[in-house]
């Protein structure tokens, strides 16, 4: 048997002049692990699986920073988000009309908080694009949001306050 693991996750096995890809973030590595076994040596599945459990240890020790439960590191980066959506939302609130507070905070368009956490969360008015529905509370798929389009949007309105800053103060 002949293994290589590639891209972190996966794992290329050449048996007996057969290719193999398993890929251990997924949940097909059981459906093929079960399939595989058939066809795997005892050795063979214990090194499989000596692998698979390295890799799992790999994911959590990068998720758990330290704690010994991912419980404890989740309420952590809760937390941490807490505090900076509180500040996001002063900031949005002092300096931003309530038009522009509602569309980056109760808006599914691309760069919107809502779009950033994949959720619309609110029974205010939600504007969608252009359109305002009023008393609903909506929750929706949003895939292939980024965040780095909240940051960008972010920076955009920050700069935008700074030269209005400049202007005022010239």
């Amino acid at each position: 048997m002949w293994a290589k693991c590639k891209c972190k996750t996966y794992l290329l096995m050449k048996m007996r002049k057969k290719k193999v890809t398993l890929c251990f973030n997924d949940f097909s590595y059981t459906d093929k692990i079960s399939e595989l076994m058939e066809q795997l040596t005892e050795e063979e599945y214990a090194l499989i699986e000596q692998l698979k459990s390295i890799y799992d240890y790999a994911v959590f020790s990068r998720n758990s920073k330290g704690y010994d439960y991912l419980s404890c590191a989740r309420v952590e980066l809760y937390e941490k988000h807490k505090k900076t959506l509180k500040l996001l939302k002063a900031l949005y609130r002092k300096y931003k009309t309530e038009e522009e507070y509602n569309r980056m905070f109760r808006s599914n368009t691309d760069g919107t908080y809502s779009a950033y956490v994949n959720s619309l969360n609110s029974t205010d008015a939600i504007l969608n694009s252009n359109e305002v529905v009023e008393d609903s509370k909506y929750r929706r798929n949003m895939k292939k949001r980024k965040s780095e389009d909240i940051y960008a949007t972010i920076k955009k309105h920050l700069r935008i306050l700074q030269r209005i800053r400049m202007l005022a103060s010239s």
